[in-house]
């Protein structure tokens, strides 16, 4: 009979449009009153009556409906107001499922979420199921220190420091978080992580504390494992013999370095960590470059001898292994060298002893001729001169018969000492046999040849002179100029100076 502007606009009507027609056919599209309606149920009541009612286009409506009376107190009619009140349902909807995804989320996050007073007491104003499995209590005993506060429960060893941290935080008004340790309902000492900050009002008033608690004590355990193992390889690192250090592979800057190495190289631990590949390892930079970007790209490690250069400017051979390996965005290098000073004079002895004689030093049969058969090739492809000198001790057989073995050793070696006093440093000498000896003489004529042995002889007279021993040092010799033409063969080239010296021994 009657409506205002909004109950037409409402379904997009005038109001007049709405005179005569019947509420349910309006709003709700049917042909008959809905049940329940407050409407009708205020006039059967004459109460006051309301309920919410969908339409079929997905709409919500909240509906009241007044009884009407005239001046008889007669009963004669309903005044109904209606609200669309779609979208406060959906965002009261939309506000459950949210709050049911927190609760969710809370119930499910690997510890305790909490909202607390800033006291001495932490008293929990707030606390998640996740309480029962941290603490062993229920959120319930918790909550305003029902049964147990959890300012109680953390360590006591551990609480000053929390409490600290957690009030220099709030006074920079920003988030904390720390580790500690908390006791349990079972007596059970827990590593915890909390992380949390405080809630303010627009006064910038403090309210409370909201975080989150979680277990932390395998981790912890963990890292604790893993410091140890730390720290015995560390402790392993330092006591090693061998020299061991780190470098990166981009900027070849140390990194970490042992005490071994220290005490290789004379730097100290500060010294080294400003010093790069470069500047101690000596060999020219390219190659260095080229050893470490095929160990980066090979992925395997490199062995080898290299040479170190201590601060004082000396060097040191050393046994190298080098591995690549990643911390993080660095690619770095582990190096462990040895330092083989030691085994490099053995082996130079070994060799010495391979190649010379041991009694005069000079070199042995086999590697002289090898040396005279280089110089043959060498002569006869730059034309240049090469001449020897077979020498022959002689009587040496009487001397140790007369004298003994070991004197005619001291023969040998007194005549060793004056060639060597006597020859260029461009001349070698080796001994062929027990009393023969080989000279040659590159970029040397036989006649300059003669010249050399001169100072040789001029010696052993002098030495025979001076009556020393009751013998006196005699050799026969016998010089050969090498004539590619004629000589083909080192054992023919020896065998022209055995000649003439066999004829020096006759004459």
């Amino acid at each position: 009979v009657w409506a205002n502007r909004a109950a037409g606009a409402s379904v997009g009507l005038e109001p007049d449009q709405l005179i005569g027609r019947h509420c349910y056919e309006i709003w709700h599209g049917r042909s008959e009153p809905c049940e329940g309606c407050p409407v009708a149920e205020a006039m059967k009541t004459q109460k006051v009556c309301e309920k919410e009612i969908s339409t079929p286009d997905g709409r919500m409506w909240f509906i009241k409906g007044y009884p009407v009376y005239d001046s008889d107190g007669k009963l004669v009619g309903a005044v109904e107001i209606t609200q669309d009140i779609t979208r406060r349902k959906q965002a009261e909807r939309s506000l459950r499922e949210s709050q049911q995804i927190i609760s969710t989320l809370v119930s499910n996050l690997p510890g305790m979420v909490y909202r607390c007073r800033a006291d001495e007491h932490r008293t929990m104003e707030f606390v998640s199921d996740g309480c029962y499995r941290l603490t062993g209590y229920e959120p319930s005993a918790l909550v305003h220190n029902k049964e147990v506060s959890f300012g109680q429960l953390i360590h006591p060893e551990d609480k000053d420091r929390v409490m600290a941290e957690v009030k220099k935080a709030l006074e920079e008004k920003r988030p904390y978080e720390l580790t500690y340790r908390i006791t349990t309902a079972e007596e059970e000492q827990k590593w915890v992580w909390e992380r949390g900050r405080g809630v303010y009002s627009p006064e910038a008033e403090l309210l409370y504390l909201e975080g989150l608690i979680t277990d932390i004590s395998e981790q912890k355990g963990t890292e604790d494992a893993l410091r140890t193992i730390e720290e015995k390889y560390k402790a392993a690192v330092e006591l090693s013999a061998d020299n061991i250090y780190i470098v990166d592979a981009e900027t070849k800057q140390i990194v970490e370095v042992n005490q071994a190495l220290l005490n290789l190289l004379g730097y100290t631990a500060e010294e080294m960590r400003q010093l790069t590949l470069y500047n101690f390892v000596a060999h020219p930079p390219e190659d260095i470059n080229t050893r470490i970007d095929e160990v980066i790209k090979k992925g395997k490690a490199f062995i080898g001898e290299r040479r170190y250069r201590r601060k004082d400017g000396s060097l040191v051979d050393v046994e190298v292994s080098a591995s690549v390996f990643t911390a993080g965005t660095r690619r770095l290098l582990c190096v462990v060298s040895r330092d083989i000073t030691e085994r490099k004079r053995v082996e130079e002895k070994l060799r010495l002893l391979a190649t010379r004689d041991e009694l005069t030093g000079f070199l042995n049969r086999r590697s002289g001729i090898l040396v005279l058969e280089k110089m043959m090739k060498l002569a006869k492809r730059d034309g240049s001169k090469l001449s020897i000198c077979f020498i022959d001790v002689d009587d040496l057989k009487d001397v140790n018969d007369t004298y003994g073995h070991m004197e005619g050793d001291r023969l040998l070696k007194t005549l060793a000492g004056f060639i060597r006093e006597s020859l260029r440093d461009t001349d070698v000498v080796c001994r062929l046999g027990g009393d023969e000896f080989l000279l040659i003489f590159p970029q040397c004529s036989m006649d300059q040849a003669e010249v050399v042995w001169a100072r040789v002889e001029s010696r052993i007279n002098a030495y025979n002179k001076s009556r020393l021993k009751p013998y006196e040092i005699k050799v026969s010799r016998g010089f050969a100029e090498y004539d590619p033409e004629k000589v083909k063969s080192v054992y023919g080239f020896i065998g022209i100076a055995d000649e003439r010296m066999y004829r020096d021994k006759r004459g």
